[in-house]
């Protein structure tokens, strides 16, 4: 739901999960045309807090989380701008209707596939009205009538090919018309974004993936459109064979341990990269790593890792299933150090931290909140559990179980156990990580592996933390008598 309100002399726009884990700067970016090029005064609050008096600038990069405020001076076109990042179309025209220029700002603002309503219609022709021979008007009226004789008008006027390619945009009604777009200007982000609908609409998933990776590296703000597009082709084109083996997790449960141990269960000896030879498949084909055809190409055996919940598992159909769980508060401080040391992932206090994550609200982990996640896979049948503290503690025997499970007979259990030692796994990772050519994590961060004890979150976690994770397992966890009997060592 979208709530604009007015208070007092601000207006106050309650985020939705549109803008979710997106920065400051997607929706600052769109304000910036309304003022003319100048930027407005933007405060973000976060419930009864105030995070910045001014996000616009010194915090630009802070990631917005639902429930957030944004707040934005009172202006008239301050005011546009906050109703069109929100879709109110309607509220954004008549605040800017006395102005012809401005008018034609808010129109061509929509991009194509946008909704538009009459009043913004009426703006638009208005601007085009006044100044005939003007591209930009001619391309307000294109985009927000979705009119093609002013899309063909803002083509010829055009004294650029990026406002060509834009105006082309709009007149695109085929892949092929959509390229021509591309090819008359590929700066804009909006073009490849444009192409990338109408291949995913013809069915060409390649396509479509190529297409928003140029729009992501163009604007941040289609981070979240590549990682949709990449699902969806999943579980529209992925087949999995029956003898795969998916490693589900939430974030930072020891999912590269289980990865390591599947691997050398199923090949007989230890992997060399289990994070490379056990993919996360949604990433890896959201980044081009993996297409679809390689990902089915892939010989036997075929090990994926994916954070999914069941309703978004990432292939046509579900072959075994290892999900791996942990935790919560290790869980929630080893996620804390691995925001901090990765340089595009959100990062914050430790306390801003720990609230978050109670809450449900985790950047950069699209599994959302681990509550709902793990009460959403403990109702499904045919998985197979494995407990973190249970596998630290006696490696040998769950192992064993696991191998069980994967119907793998005559295995050498203290290899296993040997090669997937915390120790042995956190040298090989680290010297693999010294010849990567673009290292992701900050210098001096916590590494990847950082210390896999139990019970870490000890020396973080205050007394009020702790009960409040406490309340929230026995609430959500054991109160639950839907949950097939899921239940933890550490409580």
């Amino acid at each position: 739901m979208i709530v604009v309100r007015k208070d007092a002399r601000v207006w106050k726009v309650t985020l939705t999960s549109k803008w979710w884990q997106r920065p400051v700067r997607a929706i600052v970016d769109r304000v910036v045309p309304f003022t003319e090029g100048s930027v407005p005064q933007v405060g973000l609050r976060r419930g009864d807090r105030a995070v910045s008096a001014d996000v616009s600038a010194a915090r630009a990069d802070e990631v917005l989380l639902p429930g957030d405020t944004l707040v934005v001076v009172d202006s008239r076109l301050a005011r546009a701008a906050a109703h069109v990042v929100w879709g109110e179309y309607d509220a954004a025209a008549a605040a800017v209707a006395d102005s012809t220029a401005t008018a034609a700002t808010l129109a061509r603002s929509l991009a194509a596939g946008s909704e538009t309503t009459t009043t913004t219609v009426e703006a638009a022709r208005r601007a085009a009205a006044a100044d005939p021979r003007s591209a930009e008007a001619q391309l307000a009226l294109a985009v927000a009538a979705r009119d093609a004789d002013a899309a063909r008008r803002a083509a010829s006027l055009a004294r650029s090919s990026l406002s060509r390619a834009r105006a082309l945009a709009v007149l695109a009604d085929s892949v092929e018309a959509a390229r021509a777009a591309v090819d008359a200007d590929s700066r804009p982000p909006e073009v490849h974004a444009c192409l990338a609908r109408y291949c995913e609409a013809a069915g060409d998933f390649d396509g479509a993936l190529a297409s928003w990776r140029q729009a992501w590296r163009r604007d941040d703000a289609y981070r979240a459109d590549l990682a949709d597009c990449a699902e969806r082709a999943l579980r529209t084109k992925f087949a999995p064979r029956s003898d795969d083996v998916f490693v589900v997790s939430f974030p930072k449960s020891g999912t590269t341990f289980v990865q390591a141990i599947v691997l050398h269960l199923l090949a007989r000896s230890p992997p060399d990269d289990p994070i490379a030879q056990a993919p996360w498949l949604e990433a890896a084909v959201a980044t081009g790593h993996l297409s679809l055809e390689r990902a089915r190409d892939l010989e036997a055996p075929r090990v994926f890792k994916t954070h999914a919940r069941p309703a978004d598992f990432p292939a046509v159909s579900r072959p075994r299933v290892v999900v791996v769980t942990r935790n919560p508060k290790d869980v929630c401080l080893s996620l804390f150090h691995h925001n901090a040391a990765i340089f595009d992932h959100d990062c914050c206090s430790w306390d801003e931290h720990a609230s978050r994550f109670a809450a449900g609200r985790v950047p950069d982990a699209r599994a959302g909140d681990w509550f709902d996640w793990h009460q959403a896979w403990a109702r499904e049948q045919d998985v197979y559990w494995v407990h973190y503290e249970r596998l630290v503690r006696d490696p040998k025997s769950q192992i064993s179980d696991l191998a069980t499970f994967l119907r793998i007979s005559d295995v050498d259990l203290d290899a296993v156990v040997d090669a997937s030692a915390f120790d042995v796994m956190k040298r090989k990772h680290e010297d693999l990580m010294a010849k990567c050519p673009t290292p992701r994590r900050k210098i001096g961060a916590e590494p990847h592996f950082r210390r896999g004890k139990v019970g870490d979150w000890q020396t973080a976690f205050s007394d009020d933390q702790s009960a409040l994770f406490d309340a929230l397992y026995r609430d959500r966890i054991l109160a639950r008598d839907d949950l097939g009997g899921l239940r933890h060592d550490f409580f």
